[in-house]
């Protein structure tokens, strides 16, 4: 069938994309879809089925034939996709038209937006698309690439031979007093406990129900500042065997816009036998940042509502707790301690929340795990809480005691915080304004410290029998040292700011190496002794199982030479790809930037997850991260565009294997090296590869004593 004709009004380019309006005169339109519509009726006339033979059996009165159905019922059923996708033929003809007429090449199929009517009835669409840009070579003539010296000076080779000698099992006790510090070893004793919790009061523990998607919290929780974008479920993972939530704040914060995160009411068959007046509650877990940091003055409270049989607030309790750090979940341990304070309880709400000072921007991504609300003897038995203000009996946090704020709202219905989302926790004064602060909270809970875990209520989590098996009498581990197969995840990035003498505490959870879970071990870590790098001497020369210190120093010389000229000729390619990039202004085809982001950001979704930004990244913030992320994408692309332009006939195609220019090409950009400036003297291009030494930090045989 002829499409009708039509009329083109071209838009200015908006970089590569092209943009045009397409005009169909509505008489011509309407004929083509009665057309289309005609012989769609046709087709979907029945068809009565014709018997084989003549029998007997059907040797009937032929059935009326079948009718059509109607032309309006046809328009009614069909008419709407009929003319979408008529337009949308004409629309693709259209842009068949213009690529043809201008030579273009289309970056991605064209994209439709329908417009309104124009004056005379005609249907009008909007039609868009990137093109390829046309690539020319760029000249690189004048283009020099600074020679950077390859041989390391005599104090890097010590530096070296010092750790090496380290991590081979030599070095030097450290001055009494002396903090451990990133290069160092230390000698570490540990014993091992199992944990035992009471029981969790909390439905869902396992946070089901949470949506990515949406940002929806878990069923039967709450999550303030959702509904307004400020607050988001982003991620449920897992860290060290922990089950986590991953939580998104990003927006203006105030004391008013507060991120606040409820974990349900606790009640029925979960309280029994009934609440007592006095009794008390312990809300302990983990929390830690994965991403960005806390805006400066943003304080962290643990929150509980106490709640009749329909759910009615009677009374609200918040104290500080340590705010969540940029470490890992076993070294941020938290517990809030509460007593109940209304006969009529019958439920329990606990929540967290991060209240900045004052309205200012935040960015950064909260890690959650292991939230539980656990009951206790009444205060009466166990003697707790005299002289503690009503309503709560102590904030315990990185091993202090928080000030407290206590309010009794009886007759209050949750949820008054203008703002809030059902089953987000609201503190509302009496003559305050809706959302404003309850009276003030005395003193502040220190920050927790990566070398120290809160001691928890020992009636709520406790240590039980020992467990052999974790247990170590002398353990070697690298200061600030990655995790190795068999040792206690995160235990060696902890031991940075510890002293000889000092004992940490450190969880882990279960199963771990051979001991079955779920569950969680906890262990005191003393550090016996610390070690610093040897003396570079002819001890450590012959430790080493060299002849001499002149053989140490001429083999790690070597290593290191041979590693700088690797660094130095991987910058020497990207200046060439800067330089080649500032004599082009060949623009990015935004959707092939869109498909290089696409991997780059999961991947760098799963390294915020696995808590592995580091802390330039922390300090950056989200927005900043994600915006150099696009930054360097689109300069992937055009360095693809324009090196493709520069390769000749037969030359060997990039490295499928990598998505970084300067090693997807690295061939290229050697061959455009050597053209441009001499690599080396000779003597440097045809050194032979030495043995690899580690440089600068310990990486060695951690655990090689027990």
């Amino acid at each position: 069938m002829p499409l009708p004709r039509c009329d083109i009004l071209l838009l200015p380019a908006e970089g590569l994309r092209r943009r045009f309006i397409l005009s169909i005169p509505a008489e011509g339109f309407e004929a083509a879809v009665r057309e289309k519509l005609e012989a769609l009726r046709t087709s979907l006339a029945p068809v009565s089925p014709t018997p084989a033979s003549p029998t007997p059996a059907n040797l009937v009165p032929a059935a009326a034939a079948p009718e059509l159905p109607s032309p309006e019922d046809t328009a009614r059923r069909f008419g709407r996709g009929v003319r979408d996708g008529l337009a949308r033929d004409i629309a693709n003809e259209a842009a068949a038209q213009l690529i043809r007429r201008d030579a273009l090449r289309p970056a991605e199929p064209p994209r439709f937006d329908p417009l309104a009517p124009g004056p005379a009835g005609e249907v009008r669409v909007a039609v868009s698309f990137e093109v390829m840009p046309r690539v020319t070579p760029p000249d690189l003539a004048g283009i020099t690439l600074p020679e950077e010296a390859a041989e390391p000076g005599a104090t890097e080779v010590d530096h070296a031979c010092a750790a090496l000698g380290l991590s081979r099992g030599r070095g030097e006790d450290a001055p009494p007093g002396h903090v451990a510090a990133a290069g160092e070893v230390a000698l570490v004793r540990i014993r091992a406990r199992r944990l035992t919790m009471a029981p969790d009061l909390l439905p869902n523990p396992r946070a089901e129900g949470a949506s990515v998607t949406d940002g929806r919290p878990p069923r039967g929780w709450g999550l303030a500042w959702r509904k307004e974008g400020i607050a988001a479920v982003v991620g449920q993972n897992e860290e060290d065997g922990r089950p986590s939530l991953d939580i998104r704040v990003n927006g203006v914060v105030s004391p008013r816009v507060t991120p606040t995160v409820a974990f349900g009411w606790a009640g029925g068959a979960a309280l029994l036998p009934p609440l007592r007046v006095g009794e008390e509650v312990v809300l302990a877990g983990r929390w830690r940042l994965l991403a960005g940091a806390l805006p400066p003055g943003m304080r962290a409270s643990a929150l509980i509502e106490e709640g009749d049989a329909s759910e009615k607030v009677l009374a609200r309790a918040a104290g500080d707790v340590a705010a969540p750090q940029l470490a890992p979940l076993a070294g941020q341990l938290f517990t809030a301690r509460f007593t109940v304070t209304q006969a009529d309880t019958v439920a329990l709400r606990p929540a967290l929340r991060l209240r900045p000072t004052t309205e200012c921007e935040a960015s950064f991504i909260l890690r959650l795990s292991g939230v539980r609300l656990m009951r206790l003897p009444a205060a009466s038995d166990t003697g707790a809480g005299a002289g503690t203000a009503p309503g709560i009996v102590a904030m315990m946090a990185a091993g202090a005691t928080a000030g407290v704020a206590v309010e009794t709202a009886a007759g209050t219905a949750a949820g008054a915080v203008a703002g809030a989302v059902p089953g987000a926790v609201a503190l509302a004064a009496a003559g305050t304004a809706p959302g404003a602060p309850v009276g003030a909270v005395s003193g502040t809970a220190p920050a927790a410290s990566p070398g120290a875990t809160p001691a928890a209520p020992p009636e709520a989590i406790s240590e039980a029998e020992a467990l052999p098996a974790l247990e170590h009498d002398l353990l070697a581990l690298p200061v600030g040292g990655a995790d190795a197969p068999g040792l206690p995840p995160g235990l060696a990035a902890r031991l940075g700011g510890c002293r000889v003498g000092d004992t940490l505490v450190h969880d882990l959870a279960l199963p771990f190496a051979t001991l079955p879970g779920p569950g969680e071990a906890r262990l005191h870590v003393t550090v016996q002794r610390l070690l610093q790098p040897p003396k570079v001497d002819e001890a450590l020369a012959a430790h080493l199982g060299e002849r001499d210190l002149a053989a140490l120093r001429a083999r790690v010389a070597a290593a290191l030479r041979e590693r700088r000229r690797d660094a130095a000729a991987l910058r020497r390619r990207r200046a060439l790809v800067d330089a080649i990039l500032a004599r082009s202004d060949v623009l990015a085809p935004q959707i092939l930037v869109d498909q290089v982001q696409a991997p780059r950001q999961a991947t760098l979704r799963e390294r915020i997850a696995a808590g592995r930004l580091s802390q330039e990244e922390h300090a950056a913030g989200m927005d900043a991260l994600l915006a150099a992320l696009r930054r360097d994408c689109e300069r992937a692309v055009r360095a693809e565009l324009l090196l493709n332009a520069l390769r000749r006939p037969g030359e060997p195609a990039p490295d499928p294997a990598s998505a970084v220019p300067e090693q997807r090409h690295q061939l290229l950009l050697d061959r455009l090296i050597a053209g441009l400036a001499p690599a080396g003297t000779p003597a440097e291009r045809s050194a032979p590869r030495a043995e690899a030494v580690p440089a600068g930090a310990a990486e060695g045989a951690p655990g090689a004593a027990r």
